[in-house]
């Protein structure tokens, strides 16, 4: 076993990470990303990340991507919140 330095804490983590692409006709696709961070050995403690976006063509290589993030820490450091929203829209350029 690991001798760790006093203080320190230990954590059994399991990770999660899973993405999803569709392109759902030629004007339009959508993009979901969700990542997960569970601690085995208390159920209590977990976090969790999601991300909604799609891309909206506007002309040639150039895109409106409105987007919706959450994040959630059931276990939040302090002067953190447990849940964290934000809505976004960009203009993306890709080549």
């Amino acid at each position: 076993e690991i001798d760790y330095e006093e203080g320190t804490r230990k954590y059994e983590l399991v990770f999660i990470s899973q993405t999803f692409d569709w392109k759902i006709n030629d004007y339009l696709s959508f993009r979901e990303w969700f990542e997960i961070f569970q601690d085995t050995a208390d159920s209590d403690k977990y976090r969790w990340t999601l991300d909604l976006s799609f891309d909206i063509p506007l002309m040639n290589h150039v895109f409106f991507s409105p987007s919706y993030h959450e994040e959630y820490n059931n276990e939040p450091g302090l002067g953190t919140r447990p849940r964290d929203i934000s809505i976004g829209a960009a203009v993306k350029v890709s080549f």
